[in-house]
């Protein structure tokens, strides 16, 4: 909805959306999410070797002969 202020500034008024904030009970152990975190490397890491390498230079590239 379009809004006039007082100075003749025209503004868009958009209604605040209802935020449902999910809410964490209980207890957080620091080895639960230092396990995360190392199982996440190791994924990261096995799919970074399974990439081919990315091309940074702007130079044709010597990985790929593009």
């Amino acid at each position: 909805m379009l809004a006039q202020e007082s100075d003749g500034q025209i503004s868009l008024v958009m209604p605040e959306a209802e935020s449902i904030e999910k809410q964490i009970t209980g207890q957080i152990n620091i080895e639960d999410i230092l396990a995360e975190w190392e199982r996440k490397k190791k994924k990261t890491s096995k799919e970074r070797r399974r990439s081919p390498p990315a091309c940074t230079t702007a130079d044709r590239c010597h990985v790929h002969g593009i």
